[in-house]
């Protein structure tokens, strides 16, 4: 459906109607709708709180506010608790579209007729939702699989609902004035980038092939085979999967699968995809799991993930230790480390809050904490105090707390941190480790040769701006002291890095040059050059390790 100007109209004409319905009519005026279409609606569910009522409206409104609504469940940062209570709420709850519009899109994408591609092709959908639906088939090559149709006109539609999101969000925002400090403009942005990615199919079947090359076969879980070929930006085809839901322990129990390893499994598979892969699903709810034979683990869906660099997991390795030990004093250190903060940010105060924060949860056994509750709350306070969050961590604490909610729902008394535990260890290990401390030494040797060359230009140009007068310098006293402090150790350190250098150069020319005096042709000079400079090193690289710069 192509949105014209007669049905952009007719859109927010609906749109103004649903909102009117659930009581949020006067946050709409300004809107090209006429006042009397909504006002003449009376209110209903008055007897409902305004959160369960925004839920609702979102169903109302279709698909497009759906997705954003479930998209924008995982933002704790930005959203409260009893609203995100309720967007975890929201079921996609739609009608599969006819086999006519299956079989033209199918046919449209492959240039090829449906008999010609598929030995057989099961007309009823087993699956429906709002960006698409899955038919099961057989290919010629006698596979059986699952093709996902992404639903017609779909982009279109989306778009166009977004350019009314944006709207609606600017309006909304203007007439709340100062009553809200979220930015819905900026939360319509952010739902686009994430929709984007998962209305391109092909990306998802590449997601799928990556995710399979990061792991090797296993007892405990499954990775299902994309057929590549089948593959295009509206439809993939993958391995048709039989299974039960993880949550139909009658179907678990005929199976002789024990609900409690299904816990252990789904738990250190999605362990194993943070921090050994780097590389995880960001949506493990259980529509998206089947359990197969065995108690095997495998997730369907694979549009939404996530990826952390190595450097991100150690920081987050050292977070989650910080939450296992309930020490501020780590968890602080770490944050400030995974986050964005601002030179200005009140490290003593954020400290004091997570100690606070910490305090809940020190005399609750461990059987009843909830890390990934503790994880969004963590955010939440992180948020107040200014700091940026990277995105990544937004999708990982949706995925932990997802499956740590279907790990105790399969086990009353299942204990995550306990799982958690040997994989920050370990992530934190490899940080310390000879390897990882030489190949960080080879990036401060490389960084501080390319200082040197770079210093004579930067200083010249420097003094350069400051004799034309074209450099002008604001100072506020905020800190001071400790930024002092900082500088005086930064420029410590740098001196002692530039002397370790220049001890290296010149242990090196006296020792091509085999200056004397000499034993075996070798400069006895030049060999003590590089082992003063190898001992000034290892000081400076210890010093570095003990206050976490490294």
């Amino acid at each position: 459906m192509i949105y014209n100007l007669n049905n952009r109209l007719e859109r927010y004409r609906q749109i103004g109607i649903v909102l009117a319905k659930y009581g949020f009519g006067e946050l709409i005026a300004g809107l090209p709708i006429s006042k009397w279409s909504i006002w003449r609606i009376r209110k209903k569910h008055e007897n409902l709180n305004r959160w369960q009522r925004i839920r609702l409206a979102l169903e109302d409104l279709g698909p497009s506010f759906i997705k954003f609504g479930q998209i924008m469940s995982s933002r704790n940062d930005l959203l409260p608790e009893p609203l995100i209570i309720e967007l975890s709420k929201l079921r996609e709850s739609v009608p599969p579209f006819s086999y006519a519009i299956t079989k033209k899109t199918i046919e449209k994408e492959f240039g090829q007729t449906i008999d010609s591609l598929f030995k057989e092709f099961d007309e009823k959908a087993i699956a429906s939702a709002s960006i698409g639906q899955v038919h099961k088939a057989v290919l010629n090559t006698g596979e059986t699989v699952a093709v996902k149709i992404q639903r017609p006109d779909l982009d279109k539609t989306i778009k166009a609902d977004i350019d009314i999101m944006r709207g609606i969000a600017s309006v909304i925002q203007g007439n709340l004035h100062k009553r809200t400090t979220i930015n819905l403009i900026s939360l319509v942005e952010e739902f686009q980038r994430s929709i984007i990615k998962e209305l391109d199919f092909y990306l998802e079947a590449v997601n799928i092939e990556r995710f399979s090359a990061s792991f090797e076969k296993s007892d405990t879980y499954y990775v299902p085979k994309v057929y590549i070929e089948y593959c295009t930006h509206k439809i993939i085809t993958m391995e048709y999967i039989e299974g039960c839901s993880p949550f139909d322990k009658e179907a678990l129990k005929k199976a002789g699968i024990n609900p409690k390893q299904v816990a252990i499994n789904g738990t250190n598979f999605v362990l194993k995809q943070i921090f050994e892969a780097g590389f995880f699903h960001a949506d493990p709810h259980e529509g998206n799991i089947k359990i197969m034979d065995g108690g095997r683990i495998c997730f369907l869906d694979y549009g939404a993930m996530g990826s952390m660099s190595k450097k991100s997991r150690q920081r987050l390795g050292e977070l989650l230790l910080g939450f296992v030990a309930l020490s501020p004093e780590k968890i602080t250190e770490a944050v400030l480390n995974v986050c964005m903060a601002s030179p200005m940010t009140d490290k003593n105060s954020l400290e004091e809050e997570v100690s606070l924060l910490m305090d809940k949860y020190a005399y609750i056994p461990l059987e009843k904490i909830n890390l990934g509750s503790m994880l969004v709350e963590l955010m939440d306070l992180v948020y107040r105090f200014d700091i940026q969050l990277p995105s990544s961590l937004y999708l990982l604490a949706k995925s932990i707390v997802t499956i740590e909610g279907i790990a105790r729902e399969l086990d009353k008394k299942f204990i995550f941190i306990d799982y958690l535990k040997p994989y920050a260890k370990k992530i934190v290990k490899e940080r310390i480790s000879a390897k990882t401390i030489l190949l960080n030494s080879k990036d401060t040797a490389d960084d501080i040769i390319k200082l040197i060359k770079t210093m004579p230009k930067d200083t010249v140009e420097i003094l350069d701006q400051l004799k034309k007068g074209n450099t002008t310098i604001n100072f506020e006293h905020k800190g001071l002291d400790t930024f002092t402090q900082k500088m005086e150790k930064t420029g410590n350190r740098l001196s002692f890095s530039l002397l370790i250098a220049a001890l290296l150069l010149s242990s090196s020319i006296m020792t091509v040059s085999q200056t004397p005096p000499l034993w075996h042709n070798v400069s006895i000079l030049g060999v003590g050059g590089f082992v003063l400079s190898g001992l000034m090193a290892m000081i400076l690289l210890i010093q570095v390790i003990r206050y976490n710069k490294i």
